[in-house]
This record gives structure tokens, sequence and C-alpha cells, in this order.
């Protein structure tokens, strides 16, 4: 562990609405009083944009109602369309690659692409655990605390030298903490019911309904938090994705 006292200097993090960033941003403006700089990267073919959008929005209304000196930590959120990100398409194909690797997610190669572009590091990634990026990069993290907050670097070593490359942009202040543990953490600081506002479900139906066969929607129900899936993306979980109908779906897809 690290001390490093540097730092009254604002916390960049990337906000999807999702519970685990919304658990940050709150925890952040809450209880550590620290200024924090939004980022929404906008997807316009994912289904759950407005959604997440308008959980942000709620949870903004809610906490500076509740905690009114929140106003002034919580800057307005920055968006930026993917579409029109990652122009160096020679650094985002590299860190494609490197996901390809080490069987990562895409998404961080253009994340990492975008802090390239606006000429930041240090961008905080909402990662908890369990997951397969946490058993990933454990291993090789360091943890830093500064003042009254903390979080996990990846540290450089020549097993991981390539994966370096991609999370140099990012820390995880979140890689140790349950779902579960994140809602206990919210109810001491009263503010589990601004958390409960948030959206995860990338493909509702209707606009309204968890689908339960995501992978946010999935986690959610394989990780204490089933109760805000409703009934139709309970029954469409144990039909598609218990059956391993999701799988052969998929399996078929990519033939």
């Amino acid at each position: 562990m690290i001390d490093d006292q540097q730092n009254n200097k604002h916390v960049n993090i990337f906000w999807t609405g999702g519970w685990d960033s919304t658990f940050r941003i709150l925890q952040l403006i809450v209880q550590k009083k620290k200024v924090v700089q939004p980022y929404y990267i906008l997807d316009p073919k994912r289904k759950s944009a407005g959604a997440e959008l308008n959980a942000i929005k709620a949870v903004k209304l809610a906490v500076v109602e509740r905690f009114p000196y929140t106003k002034e930590l919580l800057r307005p959120l920055i968006i930026d369309n993917l579409d029109e990100m990652c122009t160096d398409k020679v650094l985002l194909n590299s860190f494609i690659e490197i996901t390809k690797t080490y069987n990562v997610g895409r998404q961080y190669s253009w994340l990492a692409c975008y802090c390239d572009e606006i000429g930041e590091k240090g961008v905080e990634l909402s990662t908890q655990k369990p997951g397969e990026l946490y058993e990933q990069i454990v291993k090789d993290t360091k943890h830093i605390v500064v003042g009254n907050d903390s979080f996990y670097v990846l540290e450089k070593n020549n097993k991981q030298s390539k994966l370096i490359n991609l999370f140099q942009y990012f820390r995880f202040p979140l890689l140790e903490y349950t779902k579960i543990e994140m809602q206990e953490e919210a109810e001491r600081f009263k503010f589990d019911d601004i958390l409960e506002l948030s959206w995860f479900c990338h493909a509702p139906k209707w606009n309204k309904y968890k689908c339960g066969t995501c992978t946010p929607c999935i986690t959610a129900i394989e990780q204490g938090l089933g109760r805000r899936v409703q009934f139709l993306g309970h029954l469409r979980y144990y039909l598609i994705v218990k059956t391993g109908l999701r799988k052969l779906r998929e399996k078929v897809m990519n033939h």
C-alpha cells in the first residue's frame, strides 16, 4: 500500500448510470466530499442510452436535494459520442489487439483511446469483484491511498507488459468491493435509496423492463441484486440463460 499525500485535485470518472459507477460518484461527493468530473460515452446503437442518462439526471437531482453541499462537488456531465472518438485508428487497433490477447472487454480499447485523446490518465473505472476483469488484473495491482480515499492501479511487470499499455489510463477504486458491500455502505451513509435510481440493463424491454439476459442483468441476479430485475427479466433469465439457450444462440451466430 502506498500513501500518496498529493491531491485535492478533482476525480475523473466514467459514469454509466449503473450501480457501480453511481455508487462511486455518491461515495466521492457525499462521504469523501471530493470534486468529481463525470464522463459519459454515448453509443447511439445502445438501446439503454436514454435510460442511463435519465438515471444520471435523477441521481443528480436526488443527491443535491438531500445533500445540498454536493451541488458544488459534482461537475456537469461531459458527454462524448462514440462514433466521433478515437480518430487515431492505429492506436485504437493496437488496443483492440490487446483486449483480444488477454480476453478482456473490447470497450476498454476505446475508453483507453478516448483518455489518450483528451490527455487524461487516472480516469476511474468502477470495476468490482467478482468478474473476469477483476480476475485478470487483481494480482498485478498496487493500492494507493490519497488522503481519505484510495484506489488500485496496474503495476508494470513482464507478464502484463501489454496489458499495462491499455490500463495505464485508469484507476480502480472499487476493485475489492462486491455489489452487496456497496449497498451496505450506501445504507450506512444514507444514500442507498438514491443508488436505487441507477440503471444497468443494456437491452430493456419496452423501455422499462430489465431484460434479464444481458451481462449487467445476469450480474445483478447472480450477485445478490436480483430484486432490481422484474418478473419478466427473471423469467427470461431462467428460460434463456440457465437453460443454455443464450450460449447456444451465440454459438450459432458466430458460425
